[in-house]
């Protein structure tokens, strides 16, 4: 088996050192595995910001609805049931955050989410993920 050497320059001291391409090909493979899952982190984080900014402009929404009058309604307090309406929505954009949270941390763990984290039901679940194991 031939087994052909690059010459790589150290940074550290100037020394040259001789690897194998295979060698040189796993340490590429590694830093764009780095690279993706960075890449993968910062959109994740992006998505959360926007989900988080999102249902801070709806709360504010709400809280300025609060007491408006519809002039043409009898009841008066129009605002009031919108804004609760709006705060329900608030709710489950809340619910939905904390579940991608759950989500993303447990893709970081390589582990399968339970049904409370991923807010799938056990029984709706794929057969693989039933049966693979929790380290």
């Amino acid at each position: 088996m031939k087994c052909s050497f690059t010459t790589v320059n150290t940074t550290m001291e100037g020394n040259a050192m001789k690897i194998t391409k295979r060698q040189l090909k796993q340490i590429i493979k590694e830093e764009k595995a780095k690279l993706f899952e960075q890449s993968r982190e910062a959109k994740e984080g992006g998505l959360m910001a926007d989900l988080d900014a999102i249902a801070s402009a709806i709360e504010e929404i709400a809280e300025g609805m609060y007491g408006l009058v519809d002039p043409g309604e009898p009841r008066g307090a129009a605002g009031d049931e919108m804004a609760s309406d709006l705060e329900m929505q608030v709710e489950r954009l809340n619910d939905l955050y904390k579940k991608m949270v759950a989500h993303f941390e447990s893709s970081d763990s390589g582990r399968t989410p339970t049904e409370e984290e991923s807010g799938i039901p056990d029984s709706k679940r794929s057969v693989i993920h039933n049966r693979r194991p929790d380290w």
